[in-house]
């Protein structure tokens, strides 16, 4: 039985970011180590939950009080803010993505996108979407929900969203905890993707069209349901 919706993650399953990966948030937290304060277990949290820019974040994880916002301050984060951009800018979706994400919604599968990222890498997805006529109206970013995959919460948020049952949605993405066994835990299916292998998104959808009578064979890329 297909699913009347399927969710995807983002990043390293339907997106990617190309060339070198400048990890401009890793440069901040480098930044304020050298400003005397250490990394926190909550600091990627923080990022991924904050509907603020990169000042705004600077801000929450408490550089105010360590640099003062001094010149040689400013000159530094302006400069991981080019960083910022320059990877913004390098977002791409995989060649596969546009196809299947049309076929899905020709079969009338509803599609969304669930993700914990910051703030500033959800617009490139949007318009990459856009710029092969993809509008969706199911998205779940981390920092608008204020919550991040395991949650259960974003789950039962996508459900509360999408006027489902749990059971009615396939959750895909290359994360274990979560997009597999965080949202299988909340009684939806999962469906785990490996892009550093060949099978991709194509799989998904042949899984879909045509359910395997025997269960399938272990692949490397992508796991079978799970429920």
């Amino acid at each position: 039985m297909k699913p009347a919706a399927v969710v995807f993650d983002v990043f390293g399953t339907i997106a990617q970011i190309g060339g070198n990966r400048l990890k401009p948030y890793l440069q901040l937290f480098r930044l304020l180590k050298k400003y005397g304060r250490e990394p926190q277990s909550d600091d990627s949290s923080i990022i991924m939950t904050s509907n603020e820019g990169m000042i705004g974040i600077a801000e929450k994880l408490g550089i105010r009080s360590l640099a003062n916002f001094s010149d040689e301050w400013m000159n530094q984060l302006a400069a991981i803010e080019q960083d910022l951009y320059t990877e913004l800018e390098s977002v791409q979706l995989f060649k596969d993505t546009p196809g299947v994400i049309e076929q899905l919604q020709g079969l009338g599968i509803r599609v969304g996108l669930c993700s914990n990222l910051a703030r500033p890498y959800s617009m490139p997805i949007i318009n990459a979407l856009r710029a092969h006529g993809i509008i969706m109206d199911n998205i779940f970013w981390s920092w608008q929900a204020g919550l991040i995959k395991p949650d259960p919460r974003m789950y039962a948020h996508i459900c509360h969203s999408m006027n489902l049952a749990p059971h009615q949605i396939l959750f895909v993405g290359d994360s274990h905890d979560c997009d597999v066994t965080g949202p299988c835990k909340f009684g939806m299916k999962s469906m785990l993707i490996d892009r550093t292998t060949p099978g991709g998104l194509a799989e998904l959808l042949e899984s879909i069209l045509k359910p395997p009578i025997q269960a399938p064979q272990h692949s490397a890329s992508l796991t079978q349901y799970v429920n």
